[in-house]
């Protein structure tokens, strides 16, 4: 959700940085995993994601909370 994010930008308009995160459920629908049409953007996971690798015992694996989407 690029109106509620707080995005750093270029001049020019291209994207610098987002410095929070706030993505629209609906367009994310049941992906899992997915990442931002931008060139560099990091990956993200659900929750449900993170937990079947925790439950899974995988290991040198880390995430970061970034959003939630009804903030």
């Amino acid at each position: 959700d690029e109106a509620r994010s707080q995005i750093v930008r270029f001049d020019g308009g291209d994207i610098l940085a987002i410095e929070r995160y706030v993505f629209d459920a609906e367009k994310i629908g049941s992906a899992e995993v997915f990442k931002l049409p931008m060139r560099a953007s990091p990956v993200f996971v659900s929750d449900a994601f993170v937990e079947r690798v925790r439950k899974a015992g995988l290991r040198n694996v880390s995430f970061e909370p970034v959003w939630t989407s009804d903030e």
